[in-house]
């Protein structure tokens, strides 16, 4: 009983009372501006990114729970999102059932001075709960669709013209990039970055064009955190009970 009563106490403290490693975004709970707000799929919504603007490169990243829609960050106007444990109940998809969306804007208005050619953009997370830190280029995530001077380009064809880059990736993509203590039924907090660097000719150094970072909190949601709680008395309840009848 002593340990059960540890083991449920780990938890729920973990999860009602862990706060966030860092955050350092510059704009907080914003809308994409460039190219036209979200465009990388159906269903997917303009709202709660937070947004690093370094000139003309615009860096988007956001938490979303996957096949609903985006989170709101927690407290509002922060970069922190809470995002539900466990895989999507949508029926036909799966999965976890939150992901991160992510956006890279290189030039507001066309025509560009950099193209997705020109440019590395990896997405950086640490999983505060292996320790484990996982790196992964946004251009090599499936189904990502691009942005150009003729609109949309669905299967990002036109690196060399276009300017702009999109999608949402399921939390376990960690497991995939290579975080193998990754498991969306555990609380847990993800440090999350986007870093872009380039220049534009074939002989020129590439430096850093803007950083953006969220944090990502897997958390039961609050209907299980009373469970957690009710059930946590309970097991004092007991606990204390039977330390009294030894006693006796």
């Amino acid at each position: 009983m002593h340990r059960m009563l540890l083991a449920a106490l780990a938890i729920f403290v973990f999860a009602a009372l862990h706060t966030p490693a860092r955050a350092d975004t510059i704009s907080y709970n914003s809308a994409l501006v460039s190219p036209p707000g979200v465009y990388f799929g159906s269903g997917n919504f303009n709202s709660n990114f937070t947004v690093d603007t370094n000139g003309s490169t615009e860096i988007g990243l956001s938490a979303v729970t996957r096949f609903i829609g985006p989170i709101v960050p927690s407290p509002t106007n922060s970069d922190v999102y809470d995002v539900p444990l466990g895989n999507t109940t949508v029926p036909a998809e799966t999965g976890s059932a939150w992901g991160v969306t992510f956006s890279i804007n290189l030039q507001d208005p066309p025509p560009p001075a950099l193209t997705l050619s020109d440019i590395t953009a990896v997405l950086t997370v640490l999983d505060v709960g292996t320790g484990a830190t996982v790196t992964g280029s946004v251009f090599s995530f499936p189904d990502n669709t691009c942005y150009g001077p003729s609109g949309k380009d669905a299967t990002c064809s036109s690196p060399t013209t276009d300017y702009g880059i999109q999608n949402s990736e399921p939390g376990s993509l960690l497991s995939s990039i290579g975080d193998p203590g990754f498991n969306d039924n555990k609380p847990d907090t993800y440090d999350v970055t986007l870093s872009v660097s380039g220049c534009a000719g074939a002989s020129c150094t590439p430096t850093l064009l803007g950083t953006d970072s969220i944090v990502i909190d897997a958390v039961p949601e609050p209907a299980s955190l009373a469970i957690f709680g009710t059930a946590l008395a309970g097991l004092g309840f007991l606990y204390r009970r039977r330390s009294s009848r030894k006693a006796a």
